[in-house]
């Protein structure tokens, strides 16, 4: 006998002391004492080891054929073979489970959605959408998982006015309940969503919640002037409203309209947003612009919450920096590497130690940085290049220039690659040479190199040669 539990569907929480029990049990069970699971149980154990302590495959198809034999004919455990063959990449055996699972439980949309993406691997793509849209007509809720499936299908048939609606239905579903957020973004390209929400604001021109979903899409793909029109209009249509403006004011702190920016939060804080936050992107506003005694003064006098810091500190630490006071600036740098080790963090404790002299501490500042080159490695050649061109660390810069030729071992060497080759050559006091390969990088494309150059050292636009040279252009 199995037992029947009213609490059959009780979520059961990984880590909570019935599931520890639910998982001795299943022990004891396997050394052959009796023990009694319903199929809520049996479903947290496929769950349990085959995603929560993967690597157990043995167990895992255990369990999966306890509940097939104990519960035939609930559909429950084909769709946890199916899962298990769909991490196996067994396509065709996830499939039949899907098709099984389905015939008992024919509305279920997880059983659709599983399908459609075994059908999209296949290549199956009609079979796929026809799947979704019988799952779309049985549901009576609205699914944005499945809308966004759909979505992408018809954007791939090239059917793209009706994917467009369909991405305005969940960026409605969105906007109604208050959950504006970046799944759209993060599935579609920017210029189709931006498009949907158009669609949605041309039949409601007056609903803030648009007009703030799509200022927050252009701010996200750093489209800030379309974020600014955004945003202006909800503030239109609500002027007491503090969020529009508190965005506002993100939105020209990012085109470095920093007096602009530090109004606008001024207004949001009085408006009612956070204080906290509006005090510390002032602060922000400030150490950008050269006013760094006041932003210190401004975040010195903050309390700050858990989550926010880490940005009191940097940016107390950046403003000591910038004053030249790199002693003072350092214990707000390495407590922030601390709380939050980043590409930004490193390099501007880099820069501290640059500033102290202490050239062994930065070495370990950028092996360490190293680590996060991935995530933007321009940012990370350039800062620390930089740095090492003006300590005149010679097998670093060579270490660097070595690092790029190996990366970018393609016919097309990269235009930052050529500039620091090029100022290598001025380091050597090659500067004939050094002046002909800067003037071929200006010629490749003049703004990309003087980019380039002040990411590298901001101090290099005032040498007289760099300045004749961008003269010719």
């Amino acid at each position: 006998m199995w037992e029947e539990d009213d609490e059959e569907d009780e979520i059961i929480i990984p880590g909570s002391l019935k599931a520890d029990n639910i998982i001795k049990d299943f022990i004891l069970w396997e050394e052959g004492i009796p023990k009694y699971f319903t199929e809520n149980e049996l479903e947290f154990l496929f769950r349990h080891y085959q995603y929560y302590s993967p690597g157990d495959d043995f167990r895992v198809l255990k369990i999966i054929e306890l509940g097939l034999e104990v519960f035939p004919n609930s559909g429950i455990f084909q769709l946890c073979q199916a899962r298990y063959y769909m991490d196996k990449n067994m396509l065709n055996e996830a499939i039949e489970n899907l098709t099984s699972a389905k015939v008992f439980d024919p509305m279920n949309p997880e059983i659709a959605l599983l399908l459609s993406e075994c059908l999209e691997e296949k290549e199956q793509y009609q079979q796929a959408y026809e799947i979704l849209v019988e799952a779309e007509s049985f549901s009576a809720d609205f699914n944005p998982e499945i809308q966004i499936r759909l979505a992408s299908l018809l954007m791939h048939f090239e059917r793209r006015n009706e994917g467009l609606v369909k991405i305005a239905s969940i960026i409605r579903d969105e906007c109604q309940s208050n959950e504006i957020g970046n799944v759209s973004t993060f599935t579609f390209d920017s210029e189709d969503v931006l498009e949907a929400v158009d669609l949605l604001i041309n039949n409601e021109p007056f609903n803030k919640s648009y007009w703030l979903f799509k200022g927050h899409n252009a701010l996200f793909v750093s489209e800030t002037d379309t974020a600014i029109d955004a945003f202006e209009y909800a503030h239109y249509l609500d002027e007491k409203a503090p969020e529009p403006l508190f965005f506002l004011g993100v939105c020209h702190k990012e085109n470095k309209h920093y007096s602009l920016a530090r109004k606008y939060f001024g207004e949001a804080s009085e408006a009612g947003h956070n204080k906290e936050e509006c005090i510390i992107e002032t602060a922000i506003c400030m150490n950008r612009s050269g006013d760094y005694a006041q932003a210190r003064f401004l975040l010195q006098n903050l309390i700050p919450e858990e989550e926010n810091k880490f940005e009191v500190l940097y940016e107390i630490g950046y403003s000591y920096l910038h004053q030249n006071e790199a002693t003072k600036a350092l214990p707000y740098l390495e407590k922030s590497v601390e709380i939050s080790p980043n590409l930004h963090t490193f390099t501007l404790l880099g820069e501290v130690y640059l500033q102290m002299g202490d050239i062994d501490d930065l070495i370990e500042v950028y092996k360490k940085a190293k680590d996060f080159k991935i995530i933007d490695s321009e940012f990370f050649t350039c800062h620390f290049f930089g740095m090492f061109y003006r300590a005149e660390e010679f097998e670093y810069l060579y270490e660097i220039i070595e690092s790029e030729l190996y990366e970018n071992s393609t016919e097309d060497v990269s235009l930052l690659l050529l500039v620091m080759k090029a100022l290598m050559l001025k380091i050597e006091g090659k500067n004939k040479q050094y002046q002909l390969e800067l003037i071929n990088c200006f010629t490749i494309d003049t703004k990309e190199t003087i980019d380039l150059i002040e990411k590298i050292d901001v101090e290099l636009m005032h040498d007289p040669e760099i300045i004749s040279i961008k003269e010719l252009f």
